[in-house]
């Protein structure tokens, strides 16, 4: 089946071309009708339901309580939540922070970290800013890291404090330090 994905771009384009023509591709969908409607209607959903609960995570080991029941010791985890309203701040925060940098609308953007809130911000605000998330594994070698920052020609990568030192030598050693900017958030 060669249905499509994206106005007219049959789906096996995507999934079966070399990653320099999907590039390539992706480049020619930016600032589509899809992709300005997507982030108008993400924007007025913050909009619409300020209070409700949108991102949970679970609290910081150290802020965890420990409890006894019938003798046996064990952890339970102390789980909150953001609002949408909290979440919207954050992503227009990533926003900003691009605008500030001059990284143009419908420029690739990586993004490497564990599964936080801050990772989903991130990609909210990309979103909403129309630019082309690329994640990017945390297991990818240098080799692998410089490969996708030049061919995809990353305008940034945000990356949890993890990951910081290793994409700053990636970033450096790929050659395009002035174009590719490095963002981090701190993990939670």
């Amino acid at each position: 089946d060669n249905g499509e994905l994206l106005e007219g771009v049959p789906m096996r384009d995507i999934l079966i071309a070399p990653p320099t023509s999907a590039f390539k591709r992706v480049a020619e969908l930016r600032g589509t009708v899809a992709a300005t409607s997507s982030a108008k209607t993400i924007a007025n959903m913050f909009r619409a339901y300020p209070t409700r609960p949108c991102l949970g995570f679970e609290v910081e080991t150290d802020k965890v309580a420990k409890m006894e029941k019938g003798g046996e010791s064990f952890t339970k985890s102390v789980f909150a939540w953001k609002s949408f309203a909290q979440v919207h701040t954050h992503a227009r925060a990533v926003l900003d922070l691009l605008k500030r940098n001059n990284i143009e609308k419908g420029s690739l953007i990586g993004i490497c970290g564990e599964n936080c809130t801050s990772y989903c911000e991130v990609a909210l605000g990309c979103l909403l800013g129309e630019y082309v998330l690329v994640p990017l594994s945390t297991h990818l070698t240098l080799e692998s890291q410089q490969h996708c920052i030049k061919e995809a020609q990353l305008g940034a990568v945000f990356v949890s404090n993890t990951y910081t030192e290793v994409y700053t030598t990636a970033i450096a050693s790929a050659g395009v330090e002035g174009a590719c900017k490095l963002f981090t958030w701190c993990d939670e």
